[in-house]
């Protein structure tokens, strides 16, 4: 009878979930279990040790005999310092990272049969009590916390587990044709049973766990990228360090919150185009998108950049106020970003000191990219996009402290709008302080549509130009054709101040205050990670995570 390709994908499907194949663990978990699988192998060390020193001390725990001319107390003795070599060998390896993780758990898999062997073969050495009671013996404890800490294929555990606990009854076979008496019918029962029973607890409760591990593992992986460390958690979403999973390329993975209200395939439609007009932009002051999707959960995501630097909001609560200069130097590169995103209609609506990282990139200091351009607002859809714009249902349009007049009265927002929270983001720079402070949003938001903003000279401790002043006090005007009529006039104003901030200031302060984020350092850690010589905490921790809203 011939059996066609349809006819075998169900049979292979059957046999995937029987075997445990039909899911299989990330990386970072492969990686986790095998450095369990040290740990467990320098416990086991330990407890051994500390039973040769008192089998030592006190003498030896079961009968010496000779045995085919074999002093069987010796046999033990070695056959235990042997197991001690093996276990520290293991723990070794573990940590020396020299094998795949795949390698090292199948020899732990071997470690864990040849261990139960001994340890059963050193237990059943001495007659057993007439009158024993149900028990559970060392080697099925051990074969049960082997299952139940390390996961692994449901079909290989099985067959390790069952092998390790078949120990107990083949040693006891072993002596028995070594000269041992023959246990009791009795006695056999009140041993083997509780091992069955504990074998069948010990191969689901691992299956299950093995499941849960590769459900784990599945939800990591977004597309083509796997999620490695989580590097911030905001209002909207969370930031992930994540890798591409055949490119070296580290990316920064944004996951976006959802409520699920609302018409989800309107959402989604949104969400692409705005993804796509977004990884259309090339200025290179602007986070490049390297990809975007839905996750099985329902969640949209986006794949960035991963870059090494600060977001203004932290530069300036770490360090102090900007020089004019470096401040006229950093506005006139988010004015690029926003001159092209502005010229495609698109607006931003969300500029803040926590939107703007400076960085070391391609051997420049303070170099500025302009985030979060994945939530962009397409001007010639802002009238009927109040159903399916995606910030507008659990998110406010932007953020109070630098929120234009007309954004907050009427959600009207225009390339004006970026402009105005430029000006608020300049006075930040300025002074570290926002332009209105108050003890809620709603006041904050009154203050920008009532009050008069002050001059950023009046708070600051350097010399502020009153051209400056005067540049910064347009982008804050309450009406929005009283700012800049562009990104690009504005830039060109900021130019024609003539306020010069060198590479050779920005390079002095990067090596003065941020010295592991040098060009010179940030190269050489992409190497390393890359090559897999930092440890996984060190890559993650000299990288910074980007704001999240």
């Amino acid at each position: 009878m011939a059996i066609s390709t349809s006819d075998l994908k169900p049979m292979l499907r059957a046999t995937a979930r029987l075997t445990g194949l039909a899911g299989t663990l990330s990386p970072p978990l492969m990686r986790e279990a095998a450095r369990r699988l040290g740990t467990i192998c320098l416990v086991v060390v330990l407890i051994k040790t500390i039973t040769f020193v008192s089998i030592l001390i006190f003498g030896r725990p079961f009968p010496t005999r000779t045995v085919l001319h074999f002093d069987m107390g010796a046999i033990h003795e070695i056959a235990h310092t042997l197991s001690l070599l093996a276990g520290l060998g293991l723990y070794w390896l573990s940590r020396r990272e020299r094998l795949s993780p795949s390698t090292l758990l199948n020899i732990g898999y071997v470690y864990e049969v040849i261990s139960g062997f001994q340890l059963a073969f050193m237990m059943n050495g001495g007659p057993w009590p007439a009158d024993m009671g149900p028990s559970i013996g060392p080697v099925a404890v051990w074969a049960t916390i082997f299952a139940l800490v390390i996961p692994g294929p449901p079909m290989k555990v099985a067959l390790a587990t069952g092998l390790t606990m078949a120990m107990e009854p083949f040693t006891i076979w072993l002596h028995v044709q070594l000269g041992m008496p023959t246990p009791s019918d009795l006695v056999l029962a009140h041993r083997l049973i509780p091992l069955i029973g504990l074998f069948i607890f010990s191969v689901v409760l691992s299956r299950v766990i093995y499941r849960m591990s590769v459900q784990l593992s599945a939800a990591t992986e977004m597309g083509s990228y796997r999620l490695e460390a989580m590097l911030g958690e905001g209002g909207m979403g969370e930031v992930w360090r994540a890798s591409h999973r055949f490119l070296a390329r580290p990316a920064a993975v944004k996951l976006i919150r959802s409520d699920g209200r609302g018409d989800q395939e309107a959402l989604f439609r949104r969400f692409e185009r705005e993804a796509q007009a977004t990884a259309a932009l090339q200025s290179p002051h602007t986070i490049d998108l390297y990809d975007f999707g839905v996750s099985d959960e329902g969640r949209f995501y986006y794949v960035m950049e991963l870059l090494d630097g600060l977001d203004l909001e932290t530069m300036v609560r770490r360090f102090g106020p900007l020089q004019p200069a470096r401040v006229v130097h950093i506005m006139t590169q988010i004015c690029r970003s926003l001159s092209e995103a502005h010229q495609g209609e698109l607006v931003h609506r969300d500029i803040k000191p926590a939107n703007i990282f400076v960085c070391c990139y391609g051997g420049a200091h303070d170099f500025t990219k302009v985030l979060d351009f994945g939530l962009v607002g397409v001007e010639a859809d802002r009238q009927n996009e109040a159903d399916t714009r995606l910030t507008q249902e659990g998110a406010v349009l932007g953020t109070p402290a630098y929120m234009a007049p007309e954004l907050a009265l009427e959600g009207v927002a225009t390339a004006a709008v970026d402009l105005y929270a430029l000006g608020c983001v300049a006075f930040w720079m300025l002074t570290g302080r926002r332009v209105f402070e108050g003890d809620s949003p709603m006041l904050q938001i009154t203050h920008h549509v009532k009050t008069e903003p002050p001059r950023p000279s009046d708070d600051c401790e350097f010399d502020v130009p009153a051209a400056l002043d005067d540049i910064i006090l347009r982008c804050l005007a309450k009406a929005p054709e009283a700012r800049p009529a562009s990104a690009r006039e504005l830039a060109q104003a900021l130019d024609a101040l003539k306020l010069c901030w060198s590479e050779e200031e920005a390079e002095q302060w990067w090596l003065q205050h941020m010295p592991t984020h040098t060009p010179q350092s940030a190269l050489y850690q992409r190497v390393r990670s890359h090559s897999g010589a930092l440890p996984q905490a060190a890559r993650a921790k000299n990288r910074s995570p980007l704001p999240l809203r």
